[in-house]
């Protein structure tokens, strides 16, 4: 009885160590994508019809890298925010993590 507690307690210290190495680069994708949502919000509250050539070259590198599937939605700001929220989704899906917004 004691040597099968100690199992699953190793068990769900395995499973726990696993998650916590799995969260801190989702969570470094989630607050990197939240900066780029800020640096769009502004440049839609401007009223700017696109996102600076530089600033959509880094967005576009970064969605590339690990959610290929979103790139060709990325254009004009609004759509490009939509994206990054998207993108926010996918991340937290996939690494099973709770991001309080207004922290980040």
């Amino acid at each position: 009885m004691f040597s099968g507690a100690m199992l699953l307690i190793r068990d769900a210290e395995a499973r726990s160590t696993a998650a916590r190495q799995r969260r801190p680069p989702a969570r470094r994708l989630l607050i990197r994508a939240e900066r780029f949502a800020a640096e769009l919000e502004e440049i839609i509250l401007e009223g700017l019809p696109t996102v600076p050539r530089p600033l959509a070259d880094d967005i576009r590198r970064f969605v590339s890298a690990h959610e290929w599937g979103l790139v060709p939605r990325l254009g004009e700001p609004k759509a490009t925010l939509d994206v990054l929220f998207d993108f926010q989704e996918h991340v937290q899906s996939r690494g099973g993590i709770e991001v309080d917004r207004f922290r980040a």
